[in-house]
């Protein structure tokens, strides 16, 4: 996991990049087009009940550009946008 919320997965048909929040999927959505790196395929799935935003690279796409990418986003701001959503856990 690069950034907690965030799964890079490298495979033979490409790479996924797995988000475990809507408004964080839309954030990285946006800055991943940004950037030039559109996903080919959406899909959505259940992980410990709670549901996950899988984006589908094909192998057009160069993991490395993608995971480099991903890489520069800042962790605060990932927890920020993540937590407009999600509950903290009390301390």
């Amino acid at each position: 996991m690069l950034k907690s919320h965030i799964v890079f997965t490298k495979h033979a048909h490409g790479c996924d990049v797995t988000v475990d929040d809507a408004e964080l999927f839309d954030y990285i959505d946006d800055y991943l087009l940004e950037h030039g790196a559109a996903y080919e395929y959406l899909r959505n799935e259940t992980k410990d009940g709670n549901e996950c935003y899988v984006m589908q690279f094909s192998a057009d796409v160069i993991p490395e550009t993608i995971e480099l990418l991903l890489a520069s986003l800042p962790a605060e701001e990932i927890e920020r946008i993540w937590a407009l959503n999600n509950e903290k856990p009390e301390e």
